[in-house]
């Protein structure tokens, strides 16, 4: 039997699980075991074991307790204590040193796990068997759930939910999306969730789960007709609601909902909410090339100082993604100074912005997820675009820290990973928030207008030709319903691919970019703009002739006159953006 070593003593994390401890009494550096697993060691002398089963009832408890300050108190009384039998969520396991990944899994798959077994509903005139919901449920938390997490685990889901209908219809909506069995559903569902999100505009319906569901609404949006893109309005929606609900101030939501009470289980959803709410924001406004209309708060700035232990990885490093995005965006494409919003000097604000970047991967990119890379490097696309459009308007007397060809491979190297990375993610990809997918479009916009211009031999024609074709071959899949808007994007890509290969090196442009001042977006509208150039030039002269992109002006284009085949509406197109 092994004795105590005399220079050491037992911290409490080591005495809980039972495990040799090497902490030395005369030194209050940590033990090597919580060292590695990353917790606090500290020694107890009144310290008393805790068995584990007594452990998971003292979370189920907690548990209850946050359910019960989550729902409307008319209908606290209405679900036994019992039905909160439910999965632990990992950062309770993560506080007293329990491993419950296995029940969490288990809970995905065996109904019996499930705090309420779900029940036959109708919602909106819509009949939904039990079995087809618990399906549902399984789908959104293994497929969409961990690109936002931010809702619940599954075993306590329905009963979260239990007081939105549009949040329960909203996760149905969107796990029924991609699979063709459920093509007819899909499609009721989403007329059923349109009429439920028009009515939660009115403050009296405002609540943490309906800016949930227009949250989610944002990152899978409806198909929606053209120029109908809800997305800018809906992200609008719920950072008005969120400051409404007091997210921005965190641990004083008292002061502007009185009906709300202080519970520790209820704070960390409405934080991760409002940092989704934040990403969304800042996401979509680059996807229009307009400023975000959210700004940081302390809260927000309080995690990205110091990441806290129940906070998913990937929702930390796209809010330091997101943040650096916005500090980008506003400092060089919405200066306050200049009436375009462009910088006059911008090259050292562009190093510098490149610097912090390349040490935010440093820093970050070990936890990342190939999405978060592909966030990341859309960000990228957007400093590197930003550093083109400033390059066209620096005054001629200024010296030049870098030619466009530097920025212009920059970029093209961002591109070319954006499209290996979400190759690599096969199948995953197609159930990606639609933001991520626009970032593999805006890559391909960009090698596209590469290609078109007299600084594609500043790569091999080759390799962005290969790569060209496995973004497109990406971008096709990506499709959820015929005439949808990545459908409508693909054509765009294809006629303006079809364009660029009949150019000869004469005829190639070296203006990169139409559009200068929609930021980050300035490459798919320029995109658009070079296919409608394409489309036009046909209109007026059916005969072949060379073109010349420079002698052309956007006032030049009288865009809305051009007669497209194909019933084809390309202005619809300068909605799209793309976000980073």
């Amino acid at each position: 039997m092994r004795g105590r070593k005399r220079n050491h003593v037992a911290c409490v994390y080591c005495r809980q699980m039972k495990l040799a401890c090497d902490r030395n009494k005369q030194s209050s550096e940590s033990c090597s075991r919580c060292l590695k697993m990353d917790k606090p060691c500290s020694v107890d002398a009144s310290f008393k074991r805790q068995k584990k089963r007594e452990q998971l009832e003292a979370v189920k408890r907690e548990l209850q307790q946050a359910q019960r300050h989550l729902r409307p108190g008319s209908q606290q009384d209405q679900i036994a204590d019992n039905h909160f039998a439910a999965t632990v969520p990992v950062s309770h396991a993560d506080r007293n040193g329990l491993n419950l990944s296995s029940i969490e899994s288990s809970s995905m798959t065996d109904p019996q796990e499930i705090d309420v077994l779900p029940s036959d509903r109708i919602i909106g005139g819509v009949k939904l068997p039990a079995s087809l919901i618990q399906d549902l449920l399984h789908e959104y938390y293994t497929r969409y759930h961990p690109f936002c997490p931010i809702l619940p685990g599954q075993s306590i889901f329905l009963t979260y939910s239990s007081s939105s209908n549009l949040l329960f219809a909203t996760v149905l909506v969107i796990a029924s999306r991609r699979n063709p069995a459920h093509r007819e559903l899909y499609s009721t569902l989403c007329d059923v969730v349109k009429t439920m999100v028009s009515d939660s505009i009115w403050p009296a319906n405002g609540s943490i789960l309906s800016l949930q569901a227009i949250l989610l609404l944002c990152y899978w949006p409806l198909p929606f007709k053209r120029n109908e893109d809800p997305c800018h309005a809906f992200v609008a929606q719920a950072t008005h609601l969120g400051l409404r609900l007091g997210l921005h101030r965190p641990g004083y939501e008292k002061d502007f909902e009185n009906n709300l009470s202080s519970d520790e289980e209820r704070e960390k959803i409405q934080q991760m909410t409002w940092m989704a709410c934040f990403i969304a924001n800042i996401s979509i406004s680059a996807q229009l090339g307009l400023p975000a209309t959210i700004r940081l708060d302390r809260g927000l700035l309080r995690i990205l100082a110091s990441k806290p232990p129940w906070l998913p990885d990937t929702l930390y490093s796209q809010l330091h993604i997101a943040r650096q995005a916005l500090i980008i965006g506003s400092t060089l494409g919405d200066c306050t100074s200049s009436n375009t919003g462009l910088m006059d000097v911008p090259s050292p604000f562009v190093h510098n912005f490149e610097t912090e970047v390349d040490t935010l991967e440093c820093h970050l990119s070990n936890t990342w997820s190939p999405a978060d890379h592909i966030i990341f490097r859309g960000t990228q696309i957007m400093l590197y675009t930003l550093a083109l459009t400033t390059d066209n308007v620096t005054p001629n007397n200024t010296v030049r820290l870098d030619p466009p060809s530097h920025w212009l491979l920059c970029a093209y190297a961002a591109a070319t990973t954006v499209i290996q990375t979400a190759s690599s993610m096969g199948y995953l990809l197609s159930y990606a928030p639609v933001r991520l997918q626009k970032i593999v479009l805006n890559a391909v916009c960009l090698l596209l207008l590469l290609k078109g211009s007299r600084h594609s031999e500043l790569v091999e024609k080759h390799m962005l030709d290969k790569t060209m074709a496995q973004g497109r071959e990406l971008l096709q899949g990506l499709s959820t319903k015929t005439g949808d808007f990545m459908s409508r994007a693909c054509l765009l890509l294809d006629e303006l691919d079809r364009y660029t290969e009949t150019l000869n090196p004469e005829e190639k442009t070296e203006q990169f970019l139409l559009v200068r001042l929609r930021m980050g977006a300035n490459v798919p509208f320029t995109a658009a703009l070079r296919a409608r150039e394409k489309l036009s030039r046909e209109d007026k002269d059916p005969a072949p002739r060379n073109a010349d992109w420079l002698a052309l002006d956007m006032p030049e284009l009288d865009l809305p006159d051009i007669n497209l085949p194909s019933d084809l509406d390309w202005s619809e197109l300068f909605g799209m953006g793309l976000s980073f």
